[in-house]
């Protein structure tokens, strides 16, 4: 998608060469597709220790320039006096949702210089609808309403009513929703193309899925059920009561959460012999 949007924006004169800032292992993805799909050219860019890549210092007269996040943090002055982009494409932007990272500000920073700005993710948003305010924000430099997360939630997400939790910190009653959706829908129209699944669905290859269940071992068991039992004995009552919990709580929540499926799939802790029974049920 970032490579049609480059070659539609040379074909009508009004981009010619981007930065293409992608998470380090989708570099050579997308430079095999250029390849598949285009005869432009490029180069990718990549640390002084690494081979077979451009140093950051490097003049390029290349269509497309690849580099990695991390490259591009430290040194996107270096890059953008070296290739002099018009155009900046990022892939995976919902890495920039934080606005307190180095990886917002070094992006909305280098968006404000260009002149296209094309973002792409499979996760606009991740854990809030406010999540797209950074994601808009780099992509366009966005004005009010939707200019901080703040804003977009005053004007976009009812409030919960409150409810008394008894000794406890008051609750939350009800879930948050979007509210004055016809007015969002208005915001984002023109600005975020979101191609669902189920368009693209028909265009897939057929799959044929089976299912092998694998019990957990004697051991497993014992680890897993630990796991849970260990979980602070305030968080278990706030779960039973369904009283909210705050950040931290949920953090520890979700630890003790992976920690027990971490025990319930990993075979490292079957012995030998299950192992082998496994493995035996599994190719019959």
């Amino acid at each position: 998608t970032g490579i049609a949007g480059l070659e539609k924006l040379k074909d009508i004169g009004k981009g010619h060469k981007a930065l293409v800032v992608v998470p380090n292992s989708l570099r050579n993805n997308f430079k095999d597709n250029l390849e598949k799909f285009t005869d432009s050219s490029y180069r990718i860019y990549g640390p002084r220790n690494e081979k077979d890549t451009w140093n950051v210092t490097d003049k390029s007269h290349a269509d497309y320039n690849i580099v990695g996040y991390e490259t591009f943090n430290r040194h996107k002055d270096e890059l953008l006096k070296a290739i002099n982009p018009d155009t900046l494409i990022i892939d995976e932007v919902h890495r920039s949702r934080n606005s307190s990272t180095n990886t917002y500000k070094n992006l909305r920073d280098v968006s404000g210089q260009m002149s296209n700005v094309i973002t792409l993710t499979g996760s606009v948003v991740n854990n809030e609808p406010a999540d797209i305010v950074p994601l808009m924000d780099i992509t366009f430099r966005a004005k009010p309403p939707i200019d901080n997360k703040d804003r977009f939630n005053a004007e976009f997400v009812s409030k919960p009513d409150m409810i008394s939790q008894g000794l406890f910190k008051p609750g939350l009653k009800g879930g948050k929703h979007i509210i004055h959706q016809k007015d969002l829908t208005n915001w984002l129209d023109k600005r975020v193309d979101y191609l669902p699944h189920s368009d693209v669905e028909e265009y897939m290859p057929s799959k044929h899925e089976t299912i092998v269940k694998v019990p957990m071992s004697e051991r497993q068991t014992q680890l897993y059920e630990y796991t849970l039992d260990s979980l602070d004995p305030i968080v278990r009552t706030k779960i039973q009561q369904n009283i909210p919990m705050d950040q931290k709580e949920i953090g520890n929540l979700f630890k003790q959460l992976i920690r027990a499926r971490q025990v319930s799939t990993d075979p490292t802790f079957r012995s030998r012999s299950e192992e082998r029974r496994v493995g035996k049920e599994c190719r019959s």
